[in-house]
């Protein structure tokens, strides 16, 4: 049987000296007071003991800990497939929307350059103003795109 002092028992258990006073004061671990100094009283098989029962607290707890975390990667590698699965489908849907757009667009375009071609010949000032020719009543026909006819010259008589 061996008297420590408190800071010898608390580095003999591994625990803070402030541990060492809990038990103290709750009974689990025992102390003689002698000259107004306190002694942990320890023998050979409380020693090993304490240890191993700190290893096995320590031990369940880390276990404990490491099973929740795992189960919490679980779920966020879950979550995570989810948002990527989402993500391509709306990738899937933007696509098609821009697909769409354009075509809208191409669509509008046309039908912007009919009315364009209607109604500048009616209107003489709003070629001037754009720079739009307007059509000549001797056909002739101005380039103004690729694809489109050519400029096309009245022969002189």
């Amino acid at each position: 049987m061996k008297k420590l002092t408190i800071k010898e028992a608390s580095e003999v258990l591994g625990i803070s000296e402030q541990a060492i006073r809990k038990r103290i004061s709750r009974g689990t671990l025992n102390s003689v007071k002698e000259n107004g100094h306190i002694f942990v009283v320890m023998d050979e098989k409380s020693e090993n003991n304490s240890y191993k029962e700190e290893y096995e607290l320590f031990f369940s707890f880390f276990m404990d800990e490491l099973e929740k975390k795992d189960k919490e990667i679980e779920a966020l590698k879950s979550l995570l497939k989810e948002k990527e699965k989402k993500i391509e489908e709306l990738n899937g849907e933007v696509k098609s929307a821009l697909k769409d757009n354009v075509k809208l667009a191409q669509g509008v375009h046309l039908e912007a350059r009919k009315l364009i071609e209607t109604f500048v010949p009616l209107f003489p000032e709003i070629g001037r103003t754009t720079g739009l020719k307007e059509k000549e009543e001797d056909d002739t026909v101005y380039k103004e795109r690729p694809g489109k006819e050519k400029k096309k010259k009245k022969k002189k008589k």
